[in-house]
């Protein structure tokens, strides 16, 4: 009780600390409106009295004695307690009624659900207090190894987003074989959607009812993961999808611009992005039906400008970025990576034609898993300058070795070869890496 108090006391002596400099800061302002005004009344009438500054006393209003919490400002509170964590927020909740909604509010904004104790006693109290509920904007639930749950578990969980009215935000990872919700109850509007759940009728009868959706990732295996095609050199989906007749209704995902999907195939990228405003997508490539996925991804109703590709075709270095090329002419961020092709210096000098097609395009990113020989930092600055030669909106350039080449005073550079306080501003935090494609909802850009 005596390190809550202590807690409390620390805050409010802060609190305090600001407001002191607030009123010294409102009554030097005062002072000087007042003197203004007086001196424009002086100038407009000269005979007229002029005004008396008001003296700073304990009565005056702008003086530094302390003022209640309740006038101070709610942003500077807000930006004061949200530099708390979660327990702390709790214990200063519970120290004053001013501060107990705005602590509140910033505990509830967003919550993440695994499978603790302390977990289970959250998912209970917002279904039991539905003013903590409507706090809630931002929702997960891991659960990535759970897919047997107990039905207490299951439709405590449900019954949990059936109290969440206001999340625009909600992302589920679990099993692949996890029963999911019925969510068609559900009364909260989303802009963002990030679930591992198959696509199947109860997400696409979801995923209709939510008109205001702007993000979507996909995660779930919509083939049978048993069934893939593999090979020495290559995989397949499942050439019996199970997704290949459901369909979405024109109407629905009208602001879709965002997704994301890390094992979805032609059909179910077709369904998703068909004369819908997409611009940005990530999607893989397997070896059988490359080009109707890339077709799928043309069917956007708006030009695609931000493109990342993970392909697992052993001949993709031969043709992909042509295809892509053709297809995507206003991209302004590309990232591809060959999973299973090896990327030659003869074949990334090869590809330099295929920019030309390109009109916007400042990022790309085209790497393999298995260079077959190692490319020297010179060689890679000559196919980056031949690149540019092909495409000269191109600024920066990440090839197979990893190293990000940018565009400066008319030459590419590395950043591995210049310290970082003698980059230019918008380079110096950027650091090359391969990204984990098998993680959730990968991007480069």
């Amino acid at each position: 009780m005596q390190h809550v108090v202590q807690q409390a006391d620390a805050v409010h002596q802060q609190i305090n600390s600001i407001t002191a400099l607030l009123e010294q800061f409102n009554a030097r302002r005062a002072g000087l409106l007042r003197e203004a005004s007086r001196r424009d009344s002086e100038f407009l009438h000269p005979q007229s009295k002029p005004c008396t500054l008001v003296s700073e006393s304990p009565q005056n209003p702008w003086s530094r004695s302390g003022l209640p919490i309740a006038r101070l400002p709610t942003e500077v509170l807000d930006l004061v307690i949200s530099c708390l964590n979660r327990n702390d927020l709790a214990r200063v909740a519970s120290s004053h009624k001013t501060l107990y909604p705005i602590a509140s509010r910033i505990m509830y904004n967003n919550i993440t659900i695994n499978v603790s104790l302390q977990s289970m006693r959250c998912m209970k109290t917002l279904i039991k207090h539905p003013h903590l509920a409507s706090l809630v904007r931002l929702f997960t639930i891991q659960w990535p190894s759970l897919s047997t749950p107990t039905r207490n578990l299951h439709q405590l969980a449900q019954d949990t987003l059936h109290a969440l009215t206001a999340i625009t935000s909600l992302s589920v990872d679990v099993g692949n074989d996890f029963p999911p919700w019925n969510l068609q109850n559900c009364t909260f509007t989303l802009s963002s959607l990030n679930t591992s759940f198959r696509f199947e009728q109860i997400l696409v009868q979801f995923l209709e009812s939510q008109p205001c959706i702007t993000e979507l990732t996909l995660r779930g295996f919509n083939s049978d993961p048993s069934q893939f095609s593999f090979s020495a050199t290559t995989f397949n989906l499942n050439p019996r999808d199970i997704t290949a007749s459901l369909t979405l209704k024109p109407t629905a995902l009208p602001l879709l611009s965002k997704v994301s999907a890390i094992h979805a195939g032609p059909n179910i990228m077709g369904t998703i992005i068909k004369g819908r405003p997409v611009k940005s997508v990530v999607m893989p490539l397997y070896a059988d039906c490359s080009s109707k996925s890339l077709d799928a991804i043309a069917s956007s109703s708006s030009p695609i400008e931000r493109l990342n590709i993970m392909s697992f075709d052993p001949n993709a270095a031969n043709y992909l970025l042509t295809e892509i090329a053709k297809r995507f002419k206003d991209l302004e961020a590309l990232a591809i990576v060959l999973l299973l092709a090896e990327c030659s210096e003869q074949a990334l000098e090869a590809a330099a034609s295929s920019l030309s097609n390109f009109s916007r395009l400042r990022y790309i990113t085209f790497m393999s898993a298995s260079p077959r020989a190692r490319i020297s930092d010179n060689v890679e600055k000559r196919i980056a300058k031949s690149w540019h030669a092909h495409c000269p909106t191109l600024k920066t350039i990440i090839l197979p070795m990893g190293n990000v080449l940018y565009f400066e005073n008319s030459t590419f550079e590395s950043l591995s070869d210049i310290p970082a306080l003698l980059l230019p501003v918008q380079y110096r935090y950027l650091t090359p890496r391969i990204p984990d494609y098998f993680s959730y909802g990968y991007m480069l850009y």
